[in-house]
């Protein structure tokens, strides 16, 4: 399966990503505790389940007990502690961390009065991690479905010295897809043979390709000649190619103001 994305995405960094070519490279090769499902609703992932409390203010996650990393290290409730601590690091706060401030003691870590381990994010055991929020964030769940929320293996993001992201070699993957070759114009997604699905589906997809689109070239001419797959149009793109016999899928973003 092709797809063109716009840019390289540089830096494949869970937590301090903010490209939406990253973050479309990201959600497949990693896996987070919820993912949207194909109504756009999130849904459990690396979770099988969660509860909350009557007041919206504490998660607990319970965890694939069978799911590993590429390297063969369990996927564990740490590595999703691990994760939310990295947005917060002193000196290099992630640009993600202020969407996650509704979590307890977010908003004092960033000003400086308390260190990161004071996250309200606890890991109960390895298969279980329980989220304390300062105040109810009905879309929570939904920004669990975000890159900034993916987890991220420790023992081995400080093996990688400062390169976590920056290449294949420097990545381990917990999602469908592993990263097998990024280049100046494309990056090869294969599938990862250790990853554990919930649903025990299949995509039916053995290989991925993103192509980053060059200077000049043109999303619709490639894909009306069979070059990609999919393409991702803006509205006078589509009413372009509506009539020859094409499926289009929509989606329209509002911004709603109270004054």
């Amino acid at each position: 399966f092709v797809f063109d994305i716009d840019s390289d995405p540089k830096n494949l960094d869970p937590q301090y990503a903010t490209t939406a070519s990253s973050r479309t490279v990201l959600c497949n090769i990693f896996e987070g505790l919820m993912k949207l499902d194909e109504t756009g609703s999130p849904a459990v992932a690396a979770a099988t389940d969660y509860t909350v409390n009557e007041s919206g203010t504490e998660y607990i996650f319970h965890l694939k007990q069978d799911a590993v990393w590429s390297n063969g290290d369990s996927v564990t409730a740490g590595d999703f502690r691990y994760a939310f601590l990295r947005l917060f690091t002193p000196g290099a706060v992630s640009p993600n961390a202020a969407g996650f401030s509704c979590i307890k003691n977010a908003g004092a870590i960033l000003q400086g009065v308390l260190s990161p381990d004071a996250l309200g994010v606890t890991a109960v055991d390895d298969y279980t991690l329980k989220i304390q929020l300062e105040y109810e964030n009905p879309y929570f769940t939904e920004l669990l479905c975000s890159p900034a929320a993916l987890p991220c293996n420790q023992k081995f993001f400080e093996s990688t010295k400062g390169t976590y992201g920056l290449s294949p070699s420097s990545l381990i993957y917990n999602g469908f897809f592993a990263l097998s070759t990024w280049s100046d114009q494309q990056l090869t997604l294969v599938c990862n043979e250790s990853y554990r699905s919930s649903s025990g589906g299949e995509s039916g997809i053995s290989k991925l390709t993103f192509h980053i689109l060059a200077e000049g070239e043109d999303r619709i001419s490639r894909f009306t000649s069979n070059q990609t797959d999919a393409a991702l149009l803006d509205a006078a793109q589509v009413a372009m190619i509506k009539n020859k016999g094409y499926n289009v899928s929509g989606s329209s973003n509002t911004v709603w103001m109270l004054v």
